[in-house]
Formats: C-alpha cells, sequence, structure tokens
C-alpha cells in the first residue's frame, strides 16, 4: 500500500484540499463504536463548531468545465441529485485583496482573497486558505501557547509518579546524522498527534523499545485507506496544444469544486492541481479496468503494443492544465492491520482487505472521460495490484475496553494514563469522504483536561472505568468574542448537522446558493434571464457582461495578467462604491455557458 503523508506546523491542514465534508449517519452508526453512544447526537455541536472555525462554506463560483462533465455522467445513471458543490475551507472575500480578519471578531489574522490558482495542496502561498495556522493555532499562540517547530518526536519514557519525557530531534537527515538538535521536554499530560501512519509508527516503536508497556493488543488494528481508488482524466499534449479551451482546467477553480455519489456508498471528487504541478504526471500510468490475475503483465503488454497510452498519462508537459484527479472514497468496512517488524512499521491483510479496482467507480469516471473526450490513467501502484489512499486513517481503534480498543471513548490510551491520541487514527471506520472536519470534532469533543488553580483536572472518568457522557467545559475568557462566525457555542443538533448522504449539513444545504457567481466576483448582484442570455451560446460575448447587470459597466484599470484565465481578477477601485460588479478584460473566453439558476432554483 502507498500513503500519501507528510508533517509540519499545521499538520495536513497545509496540503490538503480544503474539503470539509460531513460523513454520512452510516459513519456514526458503524459498529465498531455505535454501542459506546449516540456519536451523531455528541459530536453533532463539535461539527458545527469546527465547521465554523474552519470558514467551510460551499465553492460560490459556477461550475466549472469538469464540473458539468460530472454531472452529465451522473445524470446517465440516475445519480444527478447527487452532485453538490464542494464545502470548503477557503476564504474567497475579494480576490487577491488582503481584509481584516473574517472568522473570528477581529483577534484572527487578516485575510487574501482567493484568486482561484488551484495551489491548495500546494499549501496556499496567497493566505486564502483557511489552514490550521489561521484558527486554531494562530489563536493559540497568540494566547500563550508556544510552538517548538522542527521537532521530531523519537522517544517516550514515562516517569515515576505519572507524566512523561518526551525527547525530539530536528527531522533533517543531516542534523540526525550529526546528532544536533536535540531537546528534551516533560509533561504531565502528553497528545500523540502525528497521522494515522506517523502516531501508529510512533507506538509501535516505543512498544518494541519497552517504553510503553501494558498498551492493548488492539493497537494497529483497523486501519483504513478510506477504500479510496485514485485515477487520472487527462487529455493528450497533442490534442491540448490544439484547442487548449476545449476544456479548461486550470487555472481559474480551487481544487475540489464538487463531488457526486453514484451509490449509496460511493463518492467522487474532481480534483484540480495549480500550474506547474506536472510531477504528478510520472506517478501515472495506463489504466487496466477490472481484477488482473497477472496485473503486471497485462500492464507489460499494454504498454508494448500502445505505447502512446503511456505517453498521454504520464507526459509532464502541461500535465496540470490538461489533467485533474478523480477522488474516489467509500464508506465499505475495508481494514488492513499494521505491525512493527525489523525496525520498520509493516501491514498485512485483515478481515475484508481494501480493492484494487472498484467497478462503480470505474464505470463513472469511463462516463466522465467519454464526455470530456479524454483518456483515463491509473497511479503505478495499480501495476503492482496495490492500492494507494490520500486519507489513511485508524489503526489506533476507539474501544469501551482495552479488549476492544487501543484508545477509550475519551481517546485516552489504555495502560498508559496520561497519554492521549488524537488524529485520523483513531477514525472506527471509513468516513467515505475527505476526513479532515471529522478528525477536528473529534479533537474538539475530547478536549484532554482544563486548568484549575495551577493543575490540570478532567471531568472525565478514569480511566478503564467505562464511559459516562460529560458536557463541554466552557472557558471563563473565550477568546473569540460572542457574535463572531467561530465562537464558541454548542447548540447544533443532529438533525441540523447529520445529513443522510455528505452534505456540509442540513441547515446548510437548505441554504445552498440561490445566485451563484462568477469567479472574482460577488453574488447576487445580476438579472439571471439577463445574464443568462448573455452566457449561451450564440449570445452577446463576456465583454456584454456589464450590460447584463443592474448596475452600468465599470471602467477598471487592467488586472495582472494571469495565464490562460478563466474569468481574471478586477482590482477595485477606490472611487467608486458600485465596484464588486465583474468586469472581465478582453479578449477573454467565457468557459461558463451552461445553466444559470434563477433565485429559488436549485443549483445547477
Amino acid at each position: 500500500m502507498l500513503i500519501l503523508c507528510g508533517a509540519g506546523v499545521g499538520g495536513g491542514s497545509h496540503v490538503y484540499a480544503n474539503t470539509l465534508y460531513v460523513p454520512p449517519k452510516k459513519f456514526f452508526d458503524a459498529r465498531e463504536w455505535a454501542g459506546i453512544t449516540d456519536w451523531a447526537d455528541e459530536l453533532a455541536p463539535c461539527l458545527d463548531q469546527a465547521t465554523r472555525m474552519l470558514g467551510a462554506v460551499r465553492y460560490p463560483y459556477m461550475p466549472t468545465d469538469v464540473d458539468r462533465a460530472m454531472q452529465r455522467a451522473a445524470n446517465e445513471i440516475g445519480k444527478g441529485d447527487t452532485f453538490n458543490k464542494a464545502p470548503v475551507g477557503v476564504y474567497f472575500g475579494t480576490p487577491g485583496v488582503e481584509e481584516d480578519d473574517p472568522y473570528f471578531g477581529g483577534v484572527g489574522p487578516r485575510r487574501t482573497g482567493c484568486i482561484s490558482c488551484g495551489n491548495c495542496n500546494n499549501g496556499c502561498g496567497h493566505n486564502a486558505k483557511n489552514k490550521l495556522t489561521t484558527n486554531y493555532l494562530y489563536l493559540a499562540e497568540k494566547f500563550g501557547a508556544e510552538v517548538h517547530d522542527f521537532n521530531e518526536v523519537y522517544d517516550l519514557v514515562p516517569l515515576d509518579g505519572g507524566g512523561f519525557e518526551v525527547h525530539t530531534r530536528h527531522p533533517g537527515w543531516a542534523q540526525r546524522a550529526a546528532h544536533l538538535h536535540h531537546h528534551t521536554y516533560t509533561a504531565e499530560q502528553v497528545i500523540v498527534s502525528a497521522h494515522a501512519y506517523g502516531s501508529a509508527k510512533l507506538l509501535h516503536h516505543m512498544q518494541d523499545k519497552g517504553r510503553l508497556r501494558g498498551l492493548s493488543s488492539e493497537l494497529g488494528k483497523r486501519a483504513r485507506t478510506n477504500s479510496e481508488q485514485l485515477l487520472y482524466i487527462t487529455r493528450s499534449h497533442d490534442e491540448w496544444t490544439s484547442d487548449p479551451e476545449k476544456v479548461h482546467m486550470m487555472p481559474g477553480s480551487i481544487t475540489i469544486t464538487s463531488g457526486i455519489w453514484p451509490d449509496p456508498q460511493t463518492s467522487i471528487e474532481p480534483t484540480y492541481w495549480g500550474l506547474g504541478s506536472d510531477i504528478f504526471a510520472f506517478l501515472g500510468t495506463y489504466h487496466q479496468h477490472g481484477e488482473q490475475e497477472h496485473s503486471f503483465e497485462s500492464w507489460l503488454k499494454e504498454i508494448v503494443t500502445h505505447p502512446s497510452e503511456e505517453g498521454r498519462v504520464a507526459d509532464p508537459r502541461h500535465w496540470s492544465e490538461r489533467s485533474f484527479v478523480a477522488l474516489c472514497m467509500q464508506t465499505t468496512d475495508t481494514s488492513i492491520e499494521m505491525y512493527w517488524h525489523d525496525g520498520v512499521l509493516r501491514s498485512k491483510p485483515s478481515g475484508t482487505p481494501p480493492s484494487v479496482h472498484i467497478p462503480v467507480v470505474e464505470d463513472f469516471v469511463d462516463r466522465a472521460a467519454k464526455q470530456l473526450g479524454s483518456g483515463e490513467g491509473a497511479l503505478l501502484t495499480e501495476v503492482i495490484d496495490r492500492v494507494a489512499s490520500a486519507h489513511f486513517v485508524g489503526g489506533i481503534p476507539i474501544g469501551d475496553t482495552s479488549d476492544h480498543g487501543a484508545v477509550d471513548p475519551y481517546l485516552r490510551l489504555f495502560g498508559q494514563p496520561g497519554m492521549h491520541v488524537i488524529d485520523g487514527s483513531v477514525m472506527p471506520t471509513n468516513p467515505g469522504v475527505n476526513p479532515s472536519l471529522m478528525i477536528t470534532a473529534l479533537g474538539r469533543a475530547r478536549d484532554v483536561a482544563v486548568a484549575e488553580q495551577g493543575r490540570w483536572t478532567t471531568p472525565r472518568p478514569p480511566l478503564g472505568s467505562g464511559y459516562e457522557r460529560v458536557d463541554a467545559v466552557m472557558p471563563h475568557r473565550p477568546v473569540v468574542p460572542a457574535g463572531a462566525p467561530g465562537e464558541l457555542r454548542f447548540d447544533a443538533n443532529k438533525a441540523d448537522v447529520i445529513p443522510r448522504v455528505p452534505l456540509l449539513s442540513r441547515r446548510r444545504d437548505d441554504e445552498r446558493a440561490h445566485h451563484w457567481r462568477l469567479p472574482h466576483g460577488r453574488a447576487g448582484r445580476c438579472d439571471p434571464r439577463r445574464l443568462r442570455r448573455s452566457l449561451l451560446p450564440g449570445g452577446p460575448q463576456a465583454a456584454d457582461l456589464g450590460r447584463a447587470c443592474r448596475r452600468p459597466p465599470l471602467r477598471v484599470r487592467r488586472p495582472v495578467h494571469v495565464r490562460r484565465p478563466v474569468m481574471p481578477a478586477v482590482r477595485r477601485p477606490a472611487h467608486r462604491h458600485d465596484a464588486h460588479v465583474p468586469v472581465p478584460r478582453l479578449p477573454v473566453r467565457c468557459q461558463h455557458r451552461g445553466r444559470v439558476g434563477r433565485p429559488g432554483d436549485q443549483p445547477p
């Protein structure tokens, strides 16, 4: 199995695709943890809080060429109603313009409106992505927390009388070889939060060294890949050169803009990469449909017979402008088991292993590729009949006793009082969607302790004594003022938050936008009927958008040139009160020729 992972201050929020779905109710009712409590009811307020802290909103712009192809493919199989705009943690605002904190009542950092460059997975260098360094970590540091970056934990030593010694080193290979920059910290409470792979690796290593004794035999079990299959849809370089705007991909949007559900347990999302992210072409190869008895031999025969098929996928020239990844996830109960052997974390089959080929996924991707007139590819791991995952979760399962889990329902590690695990490794089953929001909510629900009179105390019952639902501990002096979007409150209920299928939430699903907006514009400013005519084939050109709007067009300065823009940003003239009307620079192709909804209509 190939696991794509990394580390940094802010964790996966630096390189994830901003996508913040609430898992379906099936996830909360999974047999692995359903007998402990009503998780949907208990976690709904925390999911709502995390949604507001991370600034999740529906992608506000009109569908891209790929979005429309995905929806047409969904219509072919009778699942068009599952097409939805992705909920994303991005500050859209006014593109390229820095503004005061929009989330935390002025105590948060200034933010810059998204310019739709598509570099979400590359960290977003424009201060638009709602990474943890712009919310949770920023507020924690501002109010006294200290973050020690470039410190990799390599040893945990329990202390007599309680607490732990935490030994760290610089993660660079040269510093490690020279034994430089080693530090030791002591703490009464330790939270392990190093991603499902990193946490499992550290704990297994410490168990093997004899540092952490008494751990549950469940450690390493029920590790999951989110039942994923990653496929490419790509145009050949020759086709793209002859007509680059036939299917526009980049720039002009964020990384993930939409999703569909071809069946109740499968979600598929188109994933773009920013300009210059062409190295991912080398991870792709010819895609073989269906299970193969001899996968390598079949692949080699096809490459020898049709070498152009390999060239289509693995050609790095302008790859990000002519390709995207179909990220396919399922809620199916598949898992593997991790164990430590010869100084390395290894895996072996356990239960139902994840599948390399998923028929419903391959059928849908075939349809989407046909809609786009494009070819398909797969990751190189398919050649050796191995799965790959961008959302590796589980491996340190939750259980009411040490016989059923490695951590208790409060995420305390069995056998080591004072040690907690709060990350994706405690996910009980495959969520079938991007797990970031769920991981954040679990961490919010399982606050370790509160400081009272200089001592850490906890309202939870002792480790191993069963589970009791405990009310959240509210701070005496909240950091975020009341009334701000990110204020601390727990008033949501599961009927409003937990969806039947993973939309942002039922409450927010009812608020899906009545006014689509063009990239780099504002919503609700144009007459939909006149704007619709201006965007239909044969109608007025994009330059006539100003006349389609209720307000007169503006004279604006020419924006900074963006390579093949979808709808370039327009600088806001300081002297005009109506500077929000989008007026594109000429000449420009308007790719949004599809249906524009009337107020009150369901979005396309």
